[in-house]
């Protein structure tokens, strides 16, 4: 049972990874999560239209108001949504631009270094897995780490702690394709050991 509970957790954590939004923001202010929609991979999930009117309306908001941070959270997670990985790398950029332009300093909320770690080392590890999770190109799924690991020393009790978990799950991924080649050219299961 502990294994299953494990591996679905593992499946739902790439999809509910710490991204930063608008949506986020609202879930965050809600409280905790409703722990029985966690444990089953539940997630909200909107339709690609809802993405494709966000990223429009933002980056018209863009043009006018260059230096909103938030606004370019929003675009990059909505290309996210669509599965435009390396457009959503690309507004992260076009962020940081922004925050060297406008000389930002870090405060408590919102803390914009915080989420530009976050967001963009949420979106290499979701373009690695759109790849194909190939084991033998981990140069996204390490930069992703690096992000995140980044992202906890910034703020380590964002989305209520479960970073660490998200960074805790990138480091398996390798041993886990390693494990799954092994035990298909033996014909064993997954297993629990080496």
């Amino acid at each position: 049972m502990r294994l299953l509970l494990l591996l679905l957790s593992a499946l739902a954590a790439p999809l509910s990874a710490c991204l930063w939004d608008y949506d986020t923001l609202a879930q965050e202010s809600a409280g905790m999560p409703d722990i029985k929609a966690v444990i089953v991979g539940g997630f909200a999930r909107n339709p690609d239209l809802y993405y494709e009117m966000r990223l429009e309306r933002l980056t018209k908001l863009l043009a006018d108001n260059p230096d909103d941070l938030d606004a370019y959270d929003g675009a990059a997670v909505a290309c996210d949504r669509l599965g435009r990985g390396d457009e959503a790398i690309e507004w992260m950029a076009k962020k940081l631009a922004a925050m060297d332009r406008i000389g930002y300093v870090e405060t408590a909320q919102p803390n914009h270094r915080y989420r530009y770690l976050a967001n963009l080392g949420t979106f290499y590890a979701h373009r690695w897995f759109r790849g194909g999770a190939n084991r033998e190109k981990l140069e996204d799924l390490q930069k992703a780490r690096e992000l995140v690991a980044k992202a906890i020393e910034e703020n380590p009790d964002a989305h209520f702690g479960r970073e660490k978990y998200q960074l805790m799950f990138i480091d398996w991924l390798p041993a886990l394709h390693g494990r799954r080649e092994r035990s298909q050219g033996t014909g064993a299961g997954l297993g629990m050991g080496p």
